[in-house]
């Protein structure tokens, strides 16, 4: 049996804990239920302790400072915390802690049964691995508990970086599609806050991968940490569904618009460059180690933005500049090309009759 610690400063709420919790059904014995975190770090420094399930808030000492403390004690640790809507804003740093759960007060019996499980479960994954096999019609493990752990679609992480190279890459299909996986994993644990757990999680973890680029989940929807107690609000899971699809939606178009907006100024500068180097050599790793990038990148952005190849766009500078120039009968044709960078005045006669239909002679002669 998996042993447990109760903290919560609220005597009723940890009586109701410890007396309508199915803890032998679980595979779970309660080793101590106390009121502060002060008594729970003495008594995990006396018992071994496999799960916490503590109150987020409680006087001196939060249930996220026990945590902390709790888990350098015991690396191996599942916390469960409980909170009201209240206490939403601590909801991030306690996702971002790896909670195992996340359960709202009032407590439903079912959502505080199931967070226990999915403790189990953990524990049991590092305690037997893989090591499981099948018996009476259900996944036994090998000290005869019921682990519950299948799994037909992918685990949270890898769901989310999905979603997160989506995003960032404007696929809304992709994106709905990567959302879909993450509420069957949701449906997969069963009750009707999981979804809302899950969302929790996926926008703790958006809001670290969009401060990569210091992007904010909050600053780009205009919403707050405080105002996502909402999420709770929602009667149905689709409901919290639809509302991340709308988000995570409105999140990559605004970084569309941001990057093309970057993009094409970054080309207008790469433009001007090479406007003022028609004279020389300029090449795609000219450019790309004056605006510091890799020749590939740089090379694949120009022509996404302008539908021409680099070097074909030089090109076309260097001819319509030689063009502008051949107007004036003072300028020798050779001495043209040599000021469009062309050192060969063959390859420059011919690159010029490729593009205008007459070699620069002709073109002169006609002015």
């Amino acid at each position: 049996m998996y042993k447990v610690l109760l903290a919560d400063d609220e005597q009723l709420d940890l009586d109701g804990l410890r007396r309508f919790t199915p803890w032998e059904e679980l595979g779970m014995e309660v080793a101590a239920a106390v009121n502060s975190g002060y008594a729970a770090l003495d008594v995990m420094s006396r018992e071994t302790i496999d799960v916490l399930v503590t109150d987020i808030r409680m006087p001196n000492m939060s249930g996220l400072e026990l945590a902390r403390q709790a888990a350098a004690l015991r690396p191996g640790l599942k916390v469960v915390f409980v909170s009201g809507y209240a206490d939403f804003q601590y909801a991030k740093q306690a996702i971002q802690m790896n909670a195992c759960s996340y359960v709202l007060k009032p407590v439903d019996d079912e959502d505080m049964a199931q967070a226990l499980r999915t403790a189990a479960e953990s524990l049991d994954r590092e305690r037997f691995g893989d090591n499981m096999f099948y018996g009476k019609g259900r996944l036994i493990g090998p000290g005869g508990r019921d682990p519950r752990v299948a799994r037909d679609v992918a685990e949270p992480d890898a769901v989310l970086g999905d979603m997160f190279a989506a995003i960032s890459r404007y696929e809304l299909v992709r994106i709905d599609d990567a959302i879909g996986d993450l509420f069957a994993l949701a449906s997969s644990v069963g009750t009707k806050h999981a979804a809302y757990h899950f969302v929790l999680y996926a926008i703790a973890k958006l809001d670290d991968y969009l401060r990569e680029f210091n992007e904010s989940f909050y600053k780009l929807t205009g919403t707050e940490l405080q105002s996502m107690e909402l999420l709770f609000r929602f009667e149905t899971a689709e409901d919290v569904r639809s509302w991340l699809r709308r988000k995570t939606f409105e999140i990559s178009e605004k970084l569309h618009r941001k990057r093309v907006k970057k993009n094409r100024r970054l080309v207008e500068e790469i433009k001007r460059y090479v406007e003022e180097r028609l004279d020389g050599s300029v090449t795609v790793r000219d450019a790309a180690n004056r605006f510091s990038f890799a020749p590939n990148y740089l090379g694949h952005l120009f022509k996404e933005e302008t539908g021409i190849n680099f070097s074909d766009y030089v090109i076309a500078r260097r001819l319509e500049k030689a063009r502008r120039l051949l107007q004036d009968p003072k300028l020798k044709v050779y001495e043209v090309a040599g000021l469009v960078g062309y050192r060969s005045l063959t390859y420059f006669s011919r690159h010029f009759k490729d593009t205008f239909g007459m070699t620069p002679g002709e073109y002169r002669r006609r002015c």
